[in-house]
């Protein structure tokens, strides 16, 4: 495949096996398009992964340190006006 400017066949541009000649601006419109579906594949497999993971549990021993840090005042429960 050759490609043209202008979309006109010139010195730079012949026709393909097919006799399609293509210019620069379709051949960016045909990436763009190829790029485009990959890259929203690419994220649908993503968030079908997120959507099937489990959450991990929390951990008991950072929760009673969050709740012994409270009952003490060293963390505040509500913001000051």
């Amino acid at each position: 495949m050759r490609i043209c400017y202008d979309n006109k066949p010139s010195q730079n541009s012949a026709p393909d096996l097919r006799g399609n000649v293509f210019s620069w601006h379709e051949i960016e419109a045909r990436l763009d398009a190829v790029i485009a579906k990959r890259v929203d594949a690419i994220i649908e497999a993503a968030l079908a992964e997120i959507a099937t993971r489990q959450p991990e549990p929390p951990d008991p021993g950072l929760l009673a340190q969050i709740e012994a840090a409270v009952a003490v005042g060293a963390v505040p429960t509500a913001m000051p006006r």
